[in-house]
């Protein structure tokens, strides 16, 4: 009957090892590197659309009026409702995407489809 025994030795046990077992028929050794452990990749959370989040609804709201609203206009709603006004940008860009909102020009946004006169100017 035969067995086959696995045990890690360092490398530096590796000759009193064999001498151990000397006494014995010879050993067959095996060197097997350690399996590397691999990285599993996270995985992506679903997100909802931003046009969905409390921050996304907040500044939609804003907008429902009709009238262009610039990015420093916003803060002062955002901040008092609890949210970062530095998230105004970011959050307007994501609704740009999402094709909610227009920019007329640079940091200026209206409601997408939104004809105002203000919008223009």
């Amino acid at each position: 009957m035969r067995f086959r025994v696995t045990f890690a030795v360092d490398w530096r046990e590796l000759p009193a090892l064999i001498q151990a077992t000397e006494a014995y028929d010879a050993p067959e050794v095996e060197v097997l590197p350690e399996p590397k452990a691999t990285k599993s990749k996270p995985k992506k959370r679903e997100r909802k659309p931003v046009s969905e989040t409390g921050l996304g609804k907040l500044i939609l709201g804003l907008l429902a009026d009709g009238r262009a609203w610039t990015v420093k206009e916003m803060e002062p709603h955002l901040k008092a409702d609890g949210y970062s006004p530095a998230s105004a940008l970011g959050t307007c860009s994501n609704l740009l995407q999402e094709g909610k909102v227009d920019r007329p020009e640079k940091g200026v946004y209206i409601l997408a489809g939104s004809t105002s006169v203000q919008a223009a100017a």
